[in-house]
């Protein structure tokens, strides 16, 4: 998240993208299922910023990670719940 450090707004913006669609296609696969389903925050801006420093903190902390799991991650703290991480290769 070199990016961020850099104050490059536009790969903030990507990032936090790529991770709402993450969040959708977990949404989509179940959506059947309404308890395993995330709910996706109000969109406005404090949310969006929140969500941002999250997905920073974590990188920043666990680098060696994907970018994947710290979608996960915000995924179980906007849900309250633990979700069963996917296994990345």
């Amino acid at each position: 998240m070199k990016f961020y450090e850099q104050n490059n707004r536009e790969f903030v913006v990507v990032y936090y993208e790529a991770c709402l669609a993450f969040v959708s296609g977990w949404n989509f696969i179940h959506k059947n299922n309404p308890e395993k389903r995330i709910p996706l925050g109000k969109d406005n801006e404090a949310i969006t910023n929140e969500d941002i420093v999250f997905l920073y903190g974590y990188c920043k902390s666990f680098p060696r990670n994907k970018f994947a799991l710290a979608c996960c991650a915000l995924m179980n703290m906007r849900s309250g719940k633990i979700h069963k991480v996917p296994r990345f290769t």
